[in-house]
C-alpha cells in the first residue's frame, strides 16, 4: 500500500467514528427522555465511546504507517500524538470521578466556584469532539497545499472550536455569574453583563446546534479527504501498472514443470 492508500483509509475510519458520534448525538437531543429512541441513542452512545477510540486509533497507526514508508518521521510523529489524544478521553472517563473529587476538595475558596470552571475545562479537553478538533489542526497542516481540501479542513476546525469554547462557558457560566456577584466591591450595576453571559451562553439549543455542526462539518472534511486521496492513490496504482509493462520480459529457460530443461542453445542460435 502507499502512502495515499493509507491516509484514505485513516480519513474512511474517521468519517465513520464522526458519522456514529453524530447519530448519537441526534439521538440523545431530539429523544424524549423515557422514549425508544432516547434509549437507542444512551446505547448507541455507549458502544460508540469504544468504537471510536478502537478505530481511531488504527487511523492515526495506519497514517503513521504511510508517513513511516515514505520516510516522513516528523509526520510519523504527529500521529503518534494523535493516538495519545485519543487515548486521553478513553481513560478519563474511568478517572473522572476521582479526579471531580479531587478538584472539588483542594479547591481554593478564594477563586469563588472556580473549581467548576476548571472541571469544564478539563471535560471539554477529555472528549472525542475535542480530539476531532486536532485531527482538523493537524489536517490544515498537513494539507495546507491543496487549497480545496484546505478550505473544508479549516471549516471543520473553527466548528470544532466553537463548539468546544461553547461547552466551556454552557458548563460553567452558573459560576462565572456567582463569581461575578462575589468579586463587586464598589457595587457596579452588572445585571446586564450577567445577562449578556446568561442569554447566550445558558442555551441548550444553541449548545445542541453547534455540536451537530461539528460533526457534520467533521463528516465533509473526511469525506472530502477520502477522496482526495482516493484518488491519488488510483492514480499511483496505474503509474505503477504503466511502469510493470514497459519492463522487458527475460527468457524463461525452464519448463513450468520445473525439470530444467536448458534452452540457450535455441533461444540464441543463429
Amino acid at each position: 500500500m502507499t502512502r495515499s492508500e493509507y491516509m484514505a483509509n485513516s480519513a474512511k475510519l474517521l468519517l465513520l467514528c464522526s458519522l456514529m458520534l453524530l447519530v448519537a448525538n441526534v439521538l440523545t437531543i431530539f429523544g424524549e427522555p423515557g422514549t425508544q429512541i432516547a434509549d437507542i441513542g444512551s446505547k448507541l452512545s455507549t458502544v460508540s465511546f469504544y468504537v471510536v477510540f478502537f478505530l481511531s486509533f488504527i487511523a492515526f497507526n495506519g497514517e503513521g504507517i504511510g508517513h513511516k514508508r515514505k520516510r516522513s518521521f516528523r509526520r510519523k510523529k504527529v500521529t503518534t500524538l494523535l493516538k495519545l489524544v485519543a487515548l486521553f478521553p478513553f481513560l478519563y472517563r474511568y478517572v473522572k470521578a476521582y479526579v471531580i473529587k479531587f478538584v472539588l476538595s483542594n479547591a481554593d475558596v478564594g477563586l469563588g466556584k472556580g473549581e467548576n470552571i476548571i472541571l469544564a475545562v478539563l471535560n471539554t479537553l477529555a472528549s472525542y469532539s475535542f480530539m476531532l478538533v486536532v485531527v482538523s489542526l493537524w489536517y490544515m497542516y498537513r494539507d495546507s497545499q491543496t487549497k480545496g481540501l484546505f478550505l473544508v479542513e479549516v471549516l471543520s476546525f473553527l466548528a470544532g472550536l466553537g463548539y468546544s469554547i461553547y461547552k466551556v462557558f454552557y458548563y460553567s457560566v452558573t459560576y462565572i455569574v456567582e463569581y461575578i456577584k462575589g468579586y463587586n466591591p464598589f457595587g457596579y450595576d452588572i445585571e446586564k453583563l450577567i445577562r449578556l453571559l446568561e442569554t447566550p451562553f445558558a442555551n441548550s439549543d444553541t449548545f445542541h446546534m453547534l455540536c451537530i455542526v461539528q460533526y457534520s462539518a467533521n463528516i465533509l472534511m473526511f469525506l472530502v479527504a477520502a477522496i482526495h486521496y482516493s484518488k491519488i492513490a488510483d492514480s499511483e496504482r496505474e503509474e505503477h501498472q504503466q511502469a510493470q509493462k514497459l519492463l522487458v520480459p527475460t527468457v524463461n529457460i525452464y519448463n513450468t514443470d520445473c525439470v530444467g530443461i536448458d534452452t540457450l542453445d535455441d533461444d540464441f542460435a543463429k
